[in-house]
C-alpha cells in the first residue's frame, strides 16, 4: 500500500503550550501502529518547539516567509522552522488569502524557498463555486509552473474548495461524488508540468471520521488536510485510522 497523508491544521488552537502538547501526545498514541500512514500536526508557531519531539507523527508549520532572514518584523523564516524539526510547511490556505490578502505570487515565492529549506509544501488550492474547473487549473498553474521536475516529488496539493469549507459562509459539505472532475483537473495540470513524476493530491474540506473513507476511496486521493476534527484526539486517531480502512 502508497503511503497515505493526514494533515492536522490546528489553526489558532489550542489555547497553551500544555493543551497543545496534550494533544499531540494523544494523537500520538493513537495512531501508533497504523501503517502506511503519513500523521503530520501542524500547530501555531508558537508550539512548534515543544511538540517536535513526539513520536509517531511528523511536524509541520502553518506558513512561512519567502525569506531565508532579513528585516522581516513577524515573519519566521523557512530555515527556522527546518531547525525546529518541522518536515511540512503549509502553503496558500484560503484563510489566509481571505484574511490577508495573500497573492498568488507570494505563495509562488513561499512555496520556492519552502523547498530551499528541504521543507515539503503543502500547496492549497481550490475555487470559490462549485464546478469552476478551469480556474481550479489555472491557479494551479499559477503557483507551481517553473519548478524543477525533481522538486515536484516534494510537493504536495490539497484540493481545498472553499465552498466546502465549514467555516465559510454559506458553505456546504462536500460529497465523494463531487471530487472526482476537480482531482482529475489537479492530475492533468502535475502530468503537463512534470509528467510521471509522483505527487500526492490531498483532500481539505470538513473532512470527519465519518466522511474520510469515502474521500480517501476516490481514485487520485492520497490523503486529507483536517481541520476541526485534528483538535480532539480521539476523533483525529479514529479518522486516521479509518482512512487506513482500520
Amino acid at each position: 500500500m502508497s503511503k497515505k497523508y493526514y494533515i492536522a491544521n490546528w489553526k489558532m488552537n489550542p489555547d497553551t503550550l500544555r493543551e497543545a502538547r496534550a494533544l499531540a501526545l494523544s494523537v500520538a498514541r493513537g495512531v501508533k501502529g497504523v501503517k502506511g500512514a503519513e500523521v503530520v500536526i501542524c500547530p501555531s508557531f508558537v508550539f512548534l518547539g515543544e511538540i517536535g519531539a513526539a513520536p509517531f507523527i511528523k511536524i509541520g508549520a502553518q506558513d512561512c516567509f519567502w525569506e531565508k532572514k532579513g528585516a522581516y518584523t513577524g515573519e519566521v523564516s523557512p530555515i527556522q522552522l527546518r531547525a525546529l524539526g518541522c518536515s511540512y510547511v503549509i502553503l496558500g490556505h484560503s484563510e489566509r488569502r481571505q484574511y490577508l490578502g495573500e497573492t498568488a505570487e507570494q505563495v509562488k515565492a513561499k512555496i520556492r524557498m519552502a523547498l530551499v529549506a528541504g521543507l515539503r509544501p503543502v500547496v492549497c488550492v481550490g475555487e470559490e463555486k462549485k464546478g469552476s474547473h478551469v480556474q481550479l487549473g489555472t491557479r494551479l498553474k499559477q503557483l507551481i509552473k517553473g519548478l524543477d521536475r525533481k522538486d515536484a516529488q516534494r510537493l504536495l496539493v490539497v484540493y481545498e474548495p472553499v465552498w466546502a469549507i465549514s467555516t465559510t459562509k454559506g458553505g456546504r459539505e462536500a460529497e465523494a461524488s463531487d471530487l472526482a472532475g476537480p482531482v482529475r483537473e489537479i492530475r492533468r495540470v502535475l502530468r503537463a508540468l512534470f509528467g510521471s513524476r509522483p505527487v500526492p493530491v490531498l483532500y481539505g474540506g470538513s473532512v470527519e471520521p465519518d466522511n474520510v473513507a469515502d474521500f480517501m476511496g476516490i481514485q487520485g486521493i492520497d490523503g486529507v488536510l483536517v481541520g476541526g476534527a485534528s483538535l480532539k484526539a480521539s476523533e483525529f486517531s479514529a479518522l486516521v485510522r479509518k482512512g487506513q480502512g482500520r
